[in-house]
Order: structure tokens, then sequence, then C-alpha cells
């Protein structure tokens, strides 16, 4: 099952942890950009997007992401841990400022 996540914290991470553990597709919408590239390297890029999960905009990457992972027949393509072929887009937010 596709299933989106939105945050990182404590109930995010660990709640994601658990779903891909039971080889679920997830991707997590993380607002922090710091926090989200640590949940990326633990996870992979392709779990976690960079984005507001409150804003329209975002939620349609997330749908679009989910599409993009369905093989023409409808079926899922499998990667390790869960993760469906294909990465999902990891974008840096126009507004962080780089590392200091």
């Amino acid at each position: 099952m596709y299933i989106v996540v939105i945050g990182g914290g404590k109930v995010g991470y660990y709640l994601t942890k658990a779903l891909l553990e039971e080889r679920h597709e997830v991707l997590l919408v993380e607002r922090d950009f710091k926090r989200a590239a640590r949940i990326g390297e633990d996870f992979g890029q392709g779990v976690v997007l960079r984005g507001d999960g409150a804003e329209t905009a975002t939620l349609e990457l997330a749908a679009w992401a989910g599409r993009r992972r369905l093989r023409r027949d409808g079926r899922r393509r499998g990667q390790p841990r869960g993760m469906p072929g294909g990465e999902a887009p990891f974008q840096r937010h126009p507004h962080d400022r780089p590392y200091q």
C-alpha cells in the first residue's frame, strides 16, 4: 500500500519505520530541511519529500510520486526495504539556507 506520512517528528519517524518494515511504500513529507536530510539518510532519499504537508502543491507532488511508482499493469515496482522503484523527488525549499 502507498502511504503518505505528514511530519517527521517522533511519531512520523517511527510510523514510517514501522510501515517500511511491513514492506509498505511510504513517502514522508517534512518541512524542516535538516530533519528531512537526516530521515533521508536513515531510510533513503526516495522515502522523504521536502515540503509543507499543509500546502496543496506538496500534496499533489506526493500523489504524483505515488502514481509514478505504478507499473502499466497497475502493480507497484519492488525495491529493497519496501521502497518502490524510482526515487521520489527530494526537493530543497526555495527559502532553505545552506549550512554554515
